[in-house]
């Protein structure tokens, strides 16, 4: 059996890292990215500024995985949970979407 990760898909709120002053809230963008443990970066994909007020579908996220090297682990599901965004961006926080599931490498065996 192959290794199990999770996989996170978040609206980023704006376009600043934190900590480095107000960010433009119009530069919100979907990411999907693969927590690795014991790595600093992690496989990550993003859908373009034009798509920010759309929930990528089941279908678009099983390919923005696939473009990373990963596919659902059998019998995962998305979960889904509500956070809200940090104050420290310089814009009024508010509440977004927080996708998860588990994801194995593309390549391995089940």
């Amino acid at each position: 059996m192959s290794d199990t990760f999770h996989a996170l898909l978040s609206r980023r709120c704006c376009d600043v890292p934190e900590n480095l002053g107000k960010g433009n809230v119009q530069r919100a963008r979907w990411r999907l990215f693969v927590v690795l443990p014991n790595s600093a970066q992690f496989p990550q994909f993003e859908w373009p500024v034009s798509r920010r007020n759309v929930i990528p579908t089941p279908d678009e996220r099983v390919r923005a995985l696939a473009s990373l090297g990963y596919r659902l682990a059998p019998d995962a599901e998305w979960t889904w949970t509500e956070d809200e965004t940090p104050g420290y961006h310089g814009h009024p926080s508010a509440v977004s979407l927080l996708g998860g599931t588990s994801v194995v490498p593309a390549s391995g065996g089940e």
